[in-house]
């Protein structure tokens, strides 16, 4: 896992992981070293090309005609390759730039289509040209650029918003939002999109002990030809908290294909042909239980096997099968990382 810092007056931090315990901020080598007024940062793989895409709210200026911005918001798209960061500007080709006096913000599924929406709360207190500064809603269509409907779909309210999260309150399948204000109540608006597509929403439950809501998974949803990717995170829209249940939009699709979970500790695990429009809990418990020894149990004896693994020593076909946790065809060092990595949660 690597580290993505907002920075307000100032440059923007990206630290990452060498794999060796030690980080290198390289925000402004791969494109992520923006100097503006960051607030909000939002991840997603909005593109569906398989990797994070961050959109970042900002202060817009000048506010609020300007054709020229010397200040906007930052939608960043992944274009890592062979383990290279990259990150370019995508802003302008979207169309989420003007987003105001930009706070919380999040990427919402709104019609269950398996295109990812952009809402962005905003507001200034002080300022009379900020006074009217509506919240934004950017419609995906799939195609570009996205186009601002807040007014349309209801969410142009001019309160001085702060945080911003998307999540189903209702139970009913589809997301909703709910935005906190400056003093002033929060206030939640509820999905009634007419003919909304097909859903399914993911619930993983992690280790009991140290990472209960498996922040740091990475979830891949594959239905009618599509697949689209989660990350359980911490601490991204501006002074809100994103649900750690996972909100997938399926369209038409009557099934879903493949679940695919990347736990945080290195391993996978696979689910297939699971049934929609309802809460899938997933612990990874239920996954690669690694018990070696075959003694109902899984613990530090298990290690001993595993090191036996990983030398060589002659396994039976199940013990191979149950050791290689990386899924490289082989039982070697990495395993036993993963195997520590399950110890200590």
């Amino acid at each position: 896992m690597d580290l993505l810092v907002n920075v307000d007056f100032g440059p923007n931090a990206l630290f990452l992981n060498d794999r060796n315990g030690n980080f290198l901020d390289a925000a402004s080598v791969v494109g992520f070293g923006t100097a503006f007024n960051e607030m909000g940062m939002a991840i997603a793989d909005y593109d569906r090309d398989g990797d994070l895409d961050v959109f970042s709210s900002n202060i817009e200026e000048p506010f609020p005609a300007s054709p020229t911005l010397t200040k906007y918001s930052v939608l960043l798209r992944n274009q890592t390759q062979n383990f290279i960061p990259a990150f370019t500007d995508q802003s302008a080709i979207v169309g989420v730039r003007r987003t105001g006096w930009g706070w919380g913000c999040t990427w919402i599924d709104g019609a269950n289509d398996t295109h990812l929406d952009l809402a962005v709360t905003n507001g200034w207190l002080q300022d009379v040209d900020y006074a009217v500064d509506q919240s934004c809603y950017f419609n995906n269509t799939g195609t570009l650029p996205f186009v601002e409907g807040g007014q349309a779909v209801g969410f142009a309210d001019t309160r001085i918003g702060r945080g911003l999260i998307a999540f189903d309150y209702d139970l009913d399948g589809d997301a909703d939002l709910c935005e906190t204000n400056s003093n002033d109540i929060a206030h939640i608006f509820k999905n009634i999109t007419p003919n909304a597509g097909n859903w399914i929403e993911i619930n993983l439950v992690g280790s009991a002990i140290g990472n209960p809501f498996a922040v740091g998974a990475e979830i891949s949803v594959t239905a009618g030809g599509v697949t689209q990717r989660r990350l359980v995170s911490a601490g991204t829209s501006f002074l809100s908290q994103e649900p750690y249940r996972q909100h997938f939009g399926l369209g038409a699709a009557s099934v879903v294909d493949q679940i695919a979970v990347r736990w945080p500790i290195g391993f996978e695990t696979t689910y297939q042909n699971i049934a929609i429009n309802r809460v899938a809990t997933i612990s990874y418990s239920d996954g690669l239980i690694p018990d070696m020894n075959l003694d109902r149990a899984f613990n530090v004896l298990d290690v001993a096997a595993f090191s036996k693994a990983a030398v060589g020593e002659p396994l039976r076909p199940m013990d191979t099968a149950i050791a290689d946790l990386d899924g490289n065809q082989r039982v070697d060092g990495r395993d036993i990382e993963i195997l520590v990595g399950l110890l200590l949660q």
